[in-house]
């Protein structure tokens, strides 16, 4: 099963909702929301990096473009 994660820089929160059908990067069902990721920094959500959420671990298969070119960016200014 696939899930997507959406994580709110500006508020720590993340909500995971199960991968919606047909369209790519589009919410289905929710399963988790407002979950308090003040505890997890931003280099936590690499690729292939597993997210561990209360019970549950989720491995982050894939990012959309523009969280994909956030975290180039930020690999850069850490360099």
């Amino acid at each position: 099963m696939k899930f997507l994660l959406t994580y709110h820089v500006d508020k720590q929160l993340l909500d995971i909702a199960e991968a919606g059908k047909g369209r790519e990067w589009y919410p289905g069902r929710a399963f988790l929301e407002g979950v308090d990721s003040s505890n997890y920094g931003v280099d936590q959500y690499k690729i292939n990096a597993v997210l561990k959420v209360y019970r549950w671990k989720f491995r982050l298969l894939e990012a959309d473009d523009a969280t994909q070119q956030y975290l180039r960016s930020k690999e850069t200014q850490q360099k």
